[in-house]
């Protein structure tokens, strides 16, 4: 009988040899093994940069073409204005050559000159600097005075009825009508003009400042910082006038317009800036017994206040829809 074949018996492992785990035994990838763009798409590894909120409102505001034309003619009215004194003197806007009135445009004089001879571009520039210069002045103390007074009574409970039934009694006074009768009792001239107009216009300020801090005010995070025993000027400073700034700076930048309008105004009727010194509504109301001898000399006062007025109008619009959270996106 053939016998079966023997397996021949395991040989015993030394005690010094160990059975290699299967985790042992898997090789690890070399570096040249590894796909660089493996690991470039995990999520950790992609950085996200949140955009500033300013560049957001920039961008939002460059979108709107209207607001950008505005932007672009009022810089360059406002820097032909502010720059001018480095170019044209002043002696320029008073000095008289009544044998060369109404004369047509030369190199000497571009735009001609007015009943007197003076060089009418050199007054319509000089003009409208005195003109936007009243608005913006203006438009700050308004903004001071008035947005101060609308911050504290919107924030301390205390001060908001007495200082709202003021307001109340200005508002029902017709804004140039009140203007008009703080310069009757101050004098005619420039400083007056701009104290007569901020005040006029500062119930307007003070009503959507209030408004505007009313609606930050009931915020949790106010009323953590007040639990958390921070003062009232840092609330104020550091998280309520942030938190408005877009309004503000929409309702100055409106409000700067009808401010321009009113010193024009006043200007017009004789309540305001007064000869021989150029603005543009004194220069619409001199040139009111020339429209059909020089009509020019109406033309350019009245265009350079429809173009500025309408120019801040545009910003301002532009304004309001990039601060406007809900136009994001």
């Amino acid at each position: 009988m053939t016998e079966s074949p023997t397996t021949p018996p395991e040989k015993a492992l030394a005690p010094s040899e160990k059975t290699l785990e299967p985790s042992e035994t898997t090789l690890a990838p070399s570096e040249k093994d590894i796909d660089p763009s493996e690991n470039s798409l995990e999520p950790s590894n992609i950085i996200f940069r949140k955009q500033s909120n300013a560049r957001e409102i920039w961008r939002r505001f460059r979108k709107n073409r209207n607001a950008m034309i505005g932007l672009v003619l009022f810089v360059i009215v406002f820097l032909a204005c502010f720059v001018a004194p480095l170019f044209i003197s002043y002696g320029k806007v008073t000095k008289q050559d009544i044998r060369h009135r109404f004369a047509s445009p030369t190199i000497s004089h571009p735009l001609g000159t007015d009943h007197f001879g003076r060089d009418e571009l050199a007054r319509l520039l000089y003009g409208g600097r005195t003109t936007m210069a009243i608005g913006l002045i203006a438009a700050a103390l308004s903004l001071l005075v008035g947005g101060s007074l609308g911050m504290l009574a919107a924030y301390y409970d205390r001060l908001d009825n007495p200082v709202m039934r003021l307001i109340d009694v200005l508002a029902s006074i017709p804004p140039i009508l009140m203007a008009l009768a703080i310069v009757s009792a101050l004098g005619t001239n420039l400083q007056n003009v701009v104290l007569a107009i901020a005040i006029a216009r500062m119930p307007a300020f003070c009503r959507v400042i209030r408004a505007a801090v009313l609606s930050v005010s009931d915020q949790e995070y106010i009323e953590a910082a007040r639990a958390g025993g921070t003062s009232d000027l840092r609330i104020l400073t550091k998280h309520v006038i942030p938190n408005c700034l877009g309004t503000i700076i929409v309702q100055t930048t409106m409000n700067m317009s009808l401010l321009m309008l009113a010193a024009a105004s006043l200007s017009f009727i004789g309540m305001g800036v007064q000869p021989p010194a150029p603005e543009w509504g004194a220069m619409l109301s001199e040139a009111r017994e020339y429209m059909l001898q020089a009509t020019s000399l109406m033309v350019l006062p009245g265009l350079g206040i429809v173009l500025v007025t309408t120019q801040l109008n545009l910003i301002g619009d532009g304004l309001r829809d990039a601060f406007d959270p809900k136009l994001k996106n």
